[in-house]
């Protein structure tokens, strides 16, 4: 048949790699090299796992702050006071608790074949404040009366926010309140950690005057 050129079709494979510091060679020490005689070279890409930020929480239990990739991963505990429960290892939003308040830190590792890679992220659990043994008295005219209430746990300082007053320690007393006057508060500690709002009512003259028995 004429007018056609025939050509026999080949394939050609080399070890070589171009434009690498070996001057075309692969180098068997990269971690993510992986090659046989007669293949291509094949070169794995490495994860770059995201464990996310730093952060800090009220309480003992936080969602870790992760970020999923095309790559598998899994938590690990690094430190911390105490063994931190890892709900679901394998998920980058894995929630976590702890027994005991403190700073931990957790590993998050992805993981392409023999390529592995690890990022870490600290975590501080913060102990959130209680108001204990709270009373309201009121003056001897019954025309006012005073919010008292101890502080248990959190951080000092504290400060109450929605009523006045002063702190001794960890023992707080409120600026003097009209009788059947209405309180409400929110107790905070130096780490922003706080109290539901709580709130109340003294009706002082209910209290002391049971009225004229006739």
């Amino acid at each position: 048949m004429s007018g056609f050129l025939f050509i026999e079709p080949k394939v050609v494979k080399s070890n070589l790699v171009a434009g690498d510091d070996l001057n075309g060679l692969p180098d068997p020490a990269d971690p993510c090299f992986s090659v046989a005689s007669g293949q291509p070279v094949v070169f794995l890409q490495n994860p770059a796992p995201n464990a996310g930020p730093n952060t800090a929480v009220c309480g003992q239990t936080i969602v870790l702050p992760g970020i999923t990739s095309a790559f598998s991963g899994v938590w690990t505990q690094q430190s911390g006071p105490a063994t931190a429960t890892i709900a679901t290892p394998n998920a980058a939003g894995s929630s976590v608790s702890v027994p005991v308040f403190g700073v931990y830190s957790f590993a998050w590792t992805e993981t392409n074949g023999i390529c592995v890679r690890t990022d870490s992220v600290q975590i501080t659990f913060n102990e959130t404040p209680a108001v204990n043994a709270l009373t309201a008295a009121c003056n001897p005219t019954n025309t006012q009366y005073t919010v008292t209430f101890d502080v248990l746990g959190g951080s000092a300082p504290y400060t109450v926010n929605g009523l006045g007053g002063t702190f001794s320690g960890n023992t707080f007393s409120s600026a003097p309140l009209t009788d059947n006057n209405p309180y409400s508060f929110v107790l905070v500690d130096v780490n922003g950690c706080q109290t539901a709002t709580i709130s109340g009512n003294q009706d002082c003259f209910c209290v002391t005057n049971a009225g004229t028995m006739i």
